[in-house]
């Protein structure tokens, strides 16, 4: 009997101001990548950190960070007064 071909899957996160889905999706990376039939694993984020919580067989694809103007402690270069 052939061994299945291994199932191709995207994970997309978002970045936040925590690190709760990143580490949320390296959850589901690892128990996939430990299940019996063989995946290939692609993460697709805008997350900035956190990523070597990531198991390394996880190919990342690094999409633009979203701005997060609701967290004042945060500072943007489109929202500071130097940038006017």
């Amino acid at each position: 009997m052939m061994p299945a071909p291994a199932r191709t899957v995207a994970l997309y996160w978002h970045n936040g101001r925590s690190l709760g889905h990143t580490s949320r999706t390296a959850k589901v990376a690892r128990y996939l990548l430990r299940s019996k039939d063989p995946h290939s694993i692609a993460g697709i984020t805008g997350a900035y950190r956190g990523l070597d919580l990531l198991p390394p067989e996880v190919d990342i694809v690094k999409i633009p960070s979203f701005a997060n103007f609701d967290d004042p402690t945060v500072r943007h270069p489109v929202s500071s007064p130097e940038s006017r």
